[in-house]
């Protein structure tokens, strides 16, 4: 199952010179450690490049976006079984 969640979180991160890496993120109060980064792409919001994460914690997979113009992260979707 799927659900479209669309709201902000807190998301620590790992910055190289070529690379964004989530490692955990928090959302509603709860903090969600990023077990792996299952694939990464990227798209636009009009002039604002959107960096994608789809992760897992080992329980669900997440959708995490980065909007590199006002630094802001989104929780856009969670994927769970059931």
């Amino acid at each position: 199952m799927v659900n479209e969640i669309k709201e902000p979180i807190k998301v620590g991160v790992i910055f190289t010179s070529s690379r964004i890496k989530p490692v955990w993120f928090v959302w509603k109060n709860t903090r969600y450690d990023i077990k792996q980064v299952i694939f990464s792409w990227r798209s636009r919001e009009g002039n604002a490049p959107i960096h994608h994460f789809s992760v897992t914690d080992d329980a669900n997979v997440y959708e995490l976006c980065f909007n590199t113009k006002t630094s802001e992260w989104l929780l856009n979707r969670i994927e769970c079984e059931g």
